[in-house]
């Protein structure tokens, strides 16, 4: 079997610490695989198992049933993914059907076909030819209804051609709203999926295969892998399991949701073959029918955008180091991180601040979001005030090219998650404490989180310190941000932050600094493995822990901080409620 590994240092990381966890994979059981076996077959440590080596296989390249939950995927690096990529999968597999045989003197059905008209779906030549078998009547099912196929027609004008064929329906399918198309697939990673029909297929099969994949035969399915290869004649390659006879798979891109081809052939035992979309249009036009392709939509965000300028943020004086009387200054970025920042001209001089009522906000260039944040919190001049009515919007003094606004979290799950709580800078009079509340829905803001994130520990985390700051608890600092590693998941031409921190810093009744640091993470930080996409954990952890993690620089506010100062304590402590924080 193929080695996965070579292009996927975090997947290979993931596996180890789950077996050096001791859990095995999920299959190990029901096919009586030991998880030393499991483990000589990563680490190449002695001869491989064969039953062993699938089983990995099947791990790393699952093929999810399409009525399995997306981001139940074991795997936590497809986990994230197809659960990021969960609204787009879906819409795409409403038009993905089986090719059914009757009078077939051998199959029931030939593969899978997708609509790309409300009369024509494509599929592959070999599917086509086992439809013109004599005596055949082919009909196509998918929605609860039944089409029958009245004609195949194909169009030979290239060698890469008489791979495709499309299937002519009897009868109006409700097509919606057509494909999202793109010339360029796979985003940085090369992330992409087939949703096709997976079947054994006693002609060409691996029976140890077909006994690992058993449970996704006669199934939708989903199968996650890389685009290997886009050339220019049309054809691509990919490692998607597209296992046993899954002719005519459509081929998605997992950062985009965009079609990227059809497959062909092959998959796990060597390259999968497949048609680039392009090719698939052309063809398509050739024999007289055009696909349906969807059309962007004009956010509310864009139309904020218009009617904003800088002069609108005049007054601004956003974060300040005084504000607990004692000078607390925002963390700089290091030397790894430094040309990274965006700055700013404000007031006529450069910053990398930029500043809003009560805060200020440091932005990543290629990421697009902020580093971090950090705001003044006055606890004894809170004003509860709502948020209904108020739009996102992008910041009017910087390019809206380096601001992630809409496009990333239009019709998904993901939600635009404050950085700087809601109402953690609303305070002091009606006047500002307005401007404040209107200042946090800005994209500047924000970074992406699932809509099912638990975090409400997270969230109050500035209330149980300010309940415990003694006679100093009318204020606090707080710094947030996210934290960028290199195998966070593409998506939309974005890479999603995973985790994030927090920095509170309050003045104690001594007249001292305490700087205590929080993380929201995925990982469980005693074992090191990773949480479904959409489960968090609240720990404090070492300030010194957040800078090594994000680059940034805290300065000698490192030095107050409690579990730095205390050997007794110890590493990460999960945070369930106030009484587990040490200030």
């Amino acid at each position: 079997m193929k080695n996965f590994f070579g292009s996927d240092p975090f997947m290979r990381l993931e596996l180890e610490q789950r077996l050096a966890a001791g859990i095995n994979l999920p299959d190990a059981e029901r096919l009586s695989v030991s998880l030393p076996a499991v483990r000589s077959c990563v680490t190449g440590t002695s001869g491989p198992d064969p039953l062993a080596q699938r089983l990995v296989t099947a791990f790393v390249r699952p093929a999810v049933p399409m009525g399995m939950a997306l981001g139940d995927v074991e795997l936590r690096y497809w986990n994230r993914r197809l659960a990021l990529a969960g609204r787009e999968l879906s819409r795409a597999a409403t038009a993905v059907a089986r090719v059914w045989l009757d009078g077939h003197p051998a199959l029931q059905w030939a593969g899978t076909c997708w609509f790309v008209t409300d009369k024509w779906a494509v599929t592959t030549r070999a599917v086509a030819q086992e439809i013109r078998h004599p005596g055949v009547k082919a009909r196509v099912e998918q929605g609860g209804q039944s089409f029958a196929v009245v004609d195949v027609r194909t169009h030979d004008g290239s060698p890469i051609n008489s791979l495709l064929a499309f299937l002519v329906l009897d009868g109006a399918r409700q097509f919606i709203n057509g494909w999202h198309t793109s010339e360029r697939s796979g985003g940085k990673s090369g992330a992409v999926a087939t949703i096709g029909y997976s079947a054994r297929d006693s002609r060409t099969g691996d029976p140890l295969l077909d006994l690992v994949y058993e449970r996704s035969f006669n199934q939708k399915c989903v199968a996650p892998g890389r685009l290997l290869k886009l050339s220019d004649d049309g054809f691509l390659t990919h490692d998607c399991a597209a296992v046993g006879n899954t002719a005519g798979a459509v081929i998605v891109d997992l950062a985009t949701g965009h079609v990227v081809g059809l497959h062909i052939s092959g998959a796990l035992d060597g390259p999968g073959v497949g048609v680039a979309w392009s090719t698939i249009g052309q063809a398509l036009r050739a024999l007289g029918e055009r696909t349906v392709v969807a059309a962007a939509e004009l956010g509310a965000d864009a139309l904020e955008r218009r009617g904003r300028n800088a002069e609108d943020y005049e007054g601004r004086q956003g974060y300040r180091s005084d504000f607990l009387g004692i000078d607390v200054p925002a963390p700089k970025a290091g030397p790894t991180i430094k040309d990274d920042v965006n700055t700013f001209t404000v007031g006529g001089k450069e910053t990398t601040l930029l500043p809003y009522t009560h805060f200020s906000v440091c932005m990543s260039k290629a990421r697009r979001m902020c580093r971090f944040t950090a705001c003044n919190v006055e606890g004894g001049a809170l004003q509860d005030i709502g948020r209904a009515g108020i739009p996102w919007r992008f910041d009017a003094r910087f390019d809206e090219e380096f601001q992630a606004g809409d496009d990333l979290y239009r019709d998904n799950d993901l939600d635009r998650g404050h950085m700087v709580r809601r109402l953690d800078p609303v305070w002091g009079d009606d006047q500002a404490a307005q401007a404040a509340n209107e200042d946090t829905f800005h994209f500047t803001n924000s970074c992406p989180q699932h809509k099912d994130l638990n975090q409400k520990t997270w969230n109050d985390l500035e209330d149980y310190v300010l309940r415990n700051a003694g006679e100093f608890r009318l204020k606090i600092n707080v710094f947030t941000g996210p934290v960028f590693r290199a195998d966070d998941p593409d998506y939309r031409d974005f890479q999603l932050p995973l985790d994030f921190w927090k920095v509170v810093v309050m003045v104690k009744d001594d007249g001292t600094l305490s700087a205590t640091a929080y993380t929201l993470s995925q990982r469980d930080l005693v074992t090191g493995l990773e949480f479904v996409f959409s489960e968090f954990r609240t720990y404090q952890i070492r300030l010194r822990q957040v800078e090594e993690w994000t680059g940034l620089d805290f300065g000698e506010l490192r030095n107050f901080d409690p579990k730095d100062a205390l050997e007794s304590a110890g590493g990460a402590v999960e945070i369930k409620g106030p009484q587990d924080i040490q200030l």
